[in-house]
């Protein structure tokens, strides 16, 4: 008996910086064989692979090479095309799960899985009604067709639950050897690093649309004795807002950061911030920098974001500026209280991403 071999794709890199796709995934690798579809672009139209883990085989430009085919109106030489490819890492006889998220591109239809599970992460990012009505159409079909749903977040557990009854909540996790003492205290200062000698309220996430700048401006007025870093790539769309945060003496934008130095400032930083706006869409987000901020024991201060506000024996919100900026004062003043640290602490080590890979398996291998 061949067993079960899982196949994943959702359009990223493996060697991109590591999210939920890769984290998932390697874990899954302990329960059963993961071919992870790498959205690099094939070199040359060559399809390659190599194996980064035991029992995950990393498949290179295949996905590009269907969309390019696809564009060209040569749809119906995507299956033939995938079969040829997978066959070499899925024994014959193998019964196959494709786990995927919303994408364009959606593989599976060429490759023809025995269970197709989609993992529901996010809701639709935009308010043209074209795009929104372009999503419900792609999620709705997904739901329909799927053995099995996983959702990030209650909302999106609701939202899936007409369609898909047997919709799985399995949240974000954390990765605890990415913090481990030794890395830690190996970890270089960055030269971006705030020269004053002064508490940290850290942020490490993209400055997008996502954010609550008006909050985050609020904050360093009411903080001066603290310094405020903001570490993130700053889309073009919200580069006025980030300069208008740059201009406080204690708030510093290094843009994008690199694995190390933000393992630098999620270390050193004596507070972590979840600043979203507070909307439906983001009571959608199951916010990854919750457990990363719990693992290192750092009080966690967000906006009243559903999945934040549901927590508050984890979390400190505000909904408005001004309690936003009491709630970081709130945070700083727990730091040195070690019940509320190792409560953090616990929850962290109960949320890593074995624990939903097994939650997972629990559910799908009976599929």
């Amino acid at each position: 008996m061949a067993g079960k071999h899982l196949i994943f794709y959702h359009g990223c890199d493996w060697a991109d910086p590591p999210s939920r796709q890769q984290y998932l995934m390697s874990a899954m690798a302990a329960h059963l064989p993961v071919v992870f579809l790498d959205g690099r672009p094939a070199e040359r139209g060559r399809v390659s692979s190599y194996s980064p883990q035991e029992n995950v085989v990393v498949v290179r430009g295949l996905a590009s090479l269907m969309i390019a085919l696809r564009r060209r109106g040569l749809e119906a030489l995507l299956p033939p095309l995938a079969a040829r490819h997978l066959r070499r890492h899925i024994p014959r006889g193998a019964r196959t799960l494709f786990w995927s998220m919303d994408n364009w591109l959606k593989p599976e239809k060429y490759v023809r899985p025995d269970v197709l599970i989609h993992d529901c992460i996010d809701p639709c990012f935009s308010d043209d009604p074209d795009d929104c009505a372009a999503f419900e159409q792609r999620e709705r079909a997904t739901l329909q067709a799927s053995g099995q749903v996983f959702a990030t977040a209650e909302i999106l557990v609701e939202k899936c639950r007409p369609l898909s009854p047997g919709v799985r909540l399995l949240n974000n996790a954390c990765s605890p050897e990415e913090y481990s003492p030794a890395l830690v205290e190996s970890t270089q200062k960055p030269s971006w690093w705030p020269e004053r000698m002064a508490p940290v309220v850290g942020c490490l996430s993209s400055l997008d649309w996502r954010v609550d700048f008006d909050m985050l401006a609020f904050a360093c007025e009411q903080h001066p004795d603290h310094e405020f870093v903001f570490a993130g790539n700053i889309i073009p769309e919200c580069r006025e807002q980030a300069e208008r945060l740059r201009r406080y003496p204690n708030a510093t934008l290094p843009g994008r950061v690199d694995v190390a130095e933000g393992r630098y400032l999620l270390s050193r930083c004596a507070v972590g911030l979840i600043p979203y706006s507070v909307c439906a869409m983001n009571d959608a987000i199951n916010p990854v920098k919750l457990y990363a901020y719990s693992l290192l024991g750092k009080p966690v201060v967000g906006t009243a974001i559903r999945e934040l506000v549901s927590r508050p024996d984890i979390a400190l919100t505000g909904r408005t500026p001004a309690e936003f900026s009491a709630a970081i004062s709130c945070g700083l003043s727990l730091t040195s209280d070690e019940s509320y640290v190792r409560r953090l602490q616990a929850f962290a080590f109960a949320n890593t991403w074995e624990n939903r890979a097994r939650e997972a398996w629990e559910i799908i291998r009976h599929l």
